[in-house]
């Protein structure tokens, strides 16, 4: 069970993977804008430390622009069962009170 919060654990990994198992990818600003209380500095933390343990993938698209995107791994969409029991459970807990 510890090795699976080390991943899912805390308010911003969770929230940062349930979304982007609803969206096929996603930029930086666009998951900034999904969390308007979640700075900048926490969500790259968040984000770098998501990477390192193989759950999402970066892509980084040059041109004009630099594009930076996130989608989950294919290792990363192994914990899709889990987010959905996570957050199904939440719902219900919310509801309860």
């Amino acid at each position: 069970m510890d090795a699976t919060l080390d991943v899912v654990g805390g308010k911003w990994n969770s929230a940062i993977l349930c979304l982007l198992k609803e969206r096929e990818s996603l930029r930086t600003k666009e998951i900034e804008e999904a969390f308007p209380t979640l700075s900048r500095k926490v969500l790259s933390q968040c984000l770098k430390s998501l990477e390192n343990k193989g759950v999402i993938h970066r892509k980084i698209e040059t041109g004009a622009t630099v594009k930076v995107t996130y989608r989950l791994s294919k290792y990363g969409r192994s914990l899709e069962e889990v987010l959905d029991t996570l957050c199904t459970w939440g719902q219900n807990h919310m509801n309860k009170e």
